[in-house]
């Protein structure tokens, strides 16, 4: 008895786990187009536009942050001005399954997830680093 107790334990915990699929070249024309959503750190978020420019790698992208106020004051004080941009045309699929652009200055960003939410609209999360500051975000395609 307690060994069937013990195997249905299991099998509902790995029913309740939520894995993610690594992206692959056949997710690419669905990343393509304009997502919005919301920039954040623990402490302040920002608004944020991820405009995917082609659907073969590499990809191009551009990110713009704006209302950045509280960014700025709490984990990104180089940053200047009312915005960030950062954009970057070698976007490839890496081995862990996500896809890195790397821009100018050193600025990095990733997508390391796509999914759809419960309305079934495509959502992806990652981060970026600009100018000495790490930034996750969270965006809906629109």
């Amino acid at each position: 008895m307690k060994k069937i107790a013990l195997v249905a334990g299991i099998i509902m915990l790995l029913a309740t786990m939520v894995f993610a699929a690594a992206i692959k070249k056949g997710d690419l024309a669905s990343l393509k187009g304009t997502w919005e959503g919301r920039a954040y750190t623990t402490q302040a978020d920002g608004s944020m536009k991820l405009e995917i420019l082609n659907d073969t790698e590499p990809l191009q992208g551009k990110a713009t942050i704006t209302n950045i106020d509280r960014l700025r004051q709490s984990d990104a004080p180089s940053w200047t001005g009312d915005r960030y941009e950062g954009q970057a045309d070698n976007g490839v699929i890496t081995n862990k399954g996500t896809i890195m652009f790397i821009g100018q200055g050193g600025n990095v960003f990733e997508i390391t997830s796509l999914a759809k939410d419960k309305s079934g609209k495509l959502t992806l999360g990652g981060w970026l680093f600009g100018k000495g500051a790490r930034i996750d975000f969270s965006l809906k395609k629109k």
